[in-house]
């Protein structure tokens, strides 16, 4: 009976440090007309532009804006939003010039690819886009 509550107990606890380190997405969508239609083109610019497998286009009235905004502990902003992370992962989406949606993730060191991912992932999910989730994900 005593090995059985020590067992529950690590369990408990390795399922809280596992819950604890999901990385929380934040997502808002402004503008209803690009929900739940994949655009046919797109114009993506910034880092890690590859994350978006979508038919590029500059002239398209689609933009989707890829950043990765660092936030130093010496600034102000740092200080507002709190020193736990480094930086965050921001993705936009404008339409026709104007913010129509957008999705960030905090990140503590530096963001690897899928992190990126993860967030674009997240965002077109939210807006009813396909998106090839295969390749950043272990689905196929």
């Amino acid at each position: 009976m005593q090995n059985k509550t020590i067992i529950s107990i690590i369990t408990l606890i390795l399922a809280l440090f596992i819950i604890g380190c999901e990385k929380k997405i934040f997502v808002k969508a402004t503008d209803d007309s690009i929900m739940g239609v994949t655009p046919k083109e797109v114009f993506v610019i910034g880092e890690q532009t590859q994350i978006v497998n979508l038919l590029r286009n500059p002239q398209a009235d689609i933009v989707i804006k890829i950043q990765k905004i660092k936030s130093s502990c010496t600034t102000e902003r740092a200080h507002s939003l709190g020193s736990d992370f480094d930086g965050y992962i921001l993705i936009e989406v404008y339409k026709n010039g104007s913010l129509a949606a957008k999705a960030q993730m905090d990140f503590k060191t530096e963001p690897k690819e899928s992190d990126f991912a993860l967030v674009w992932l997240e965002l077109a999910k939210k807006l009813g886009w396909s998106a090839d989730y295969s390749k950043h994900t272990n689905q196929k």
